[in-house]
């Protein structure tokens, strides 16, 4: 929707729907608006009422400016910090008094209010939560970039080396905690080739070769396997 202008505005936990147990879907645009027109306004009454929620509000939303799509992504933010820390990341004795904790106090790492946080899942957090829109996230790729590269869906090759290490340290921490097959997926062949205790080649679907690295080195079974290394 933000490729279309448009900005919810109210992004909740009530507003994001689970469908088939893994896809999220996003309802009620009841508070939307568009970005080219002048309906964007968000207004903080004397009475603590205010257009969304506020304890999902960018601070933009909490000042009455009018809002893009980076305020979505300061309320994603937020949602991603519930899911972390069991609570928002701001709360108080009233809607007021949250709406001036968004726009002038610092948010506390979702690691301190729940054990066993990776440093890496609360950068993200709270780069997503920084008060000036200039400098937090820009667009949703962005964030999805880094969320994905945390949750391993990219190789990690593809990010800082020193995260890069810890991210896989922490893997093989629990490989061998926990003695149980884990399987990485990933399309970077030299992180299969020295990362892997067994690496399986694919290619459309169809399984390829299967063995350790030294043995696809040296005795590769498909011009696709010789490609790969």
């Amino acid at each position: 929707v933000h490729g279309r202008g448009i900005v919810h505005r109210d992004l909740k936990p009530a507003n994001v729907l689970v469908q088939n147990g893994d896809r999220p879907v996003l309802v009620d645009f009841g508070v939307m608006s568009h970005v080219r027109a002048q309906g964007g306004r968000e207004v903080i009454e004397v009475s603590g009422t205010m257009v969304g929620t506020v304890y999902y509000a960018s601070p933009e939303q909490a000042r009455g400016e009018l809002v893009d799509a980076r305020s979505d992504l300061y309320s994603t933010g937020c949602l991603l910090f519930e899911l972390l820390a069991g609570r928002a990341p701001f709360v108080g004795d009233s809607p007021v008094s949250v709406a001036y904790q968004h726009v002038g106090q610092q948010p506390q790492p979702p690691s301190i209010f729940e054990e066993g946080i990776p440093a890496s899942f609360d950068t993200v957090t709270l780069h997503a939560l920084v008060k000036d829109r200039e400098r937090r996230y820009q667009n949703a790729m962005a964030f999805r970039s880094d969320v994905a590269a945390v949750l391993f869906d990219e190789p990690l090759t593809v990010i800082d080396p020193a995260l890069k290490w810890e991210l896989r340290s922490k893997l093989k921490a629990v490989h061998r905690a926990l003695d149980l097959l884990m399987i990485y997926v990933t399309h970077d062949q030299t992180e299969a080739l020295t990362f892997a205790d067994e690496v399986i080649v694919m290619n459309e679907g169809r399984v390829l070769q299967i063995g350790t690295p030294a043995e696809l080195f040296e005795a590769p079974a498909h011009t696709f396997v010789g490609y790969f290394i």
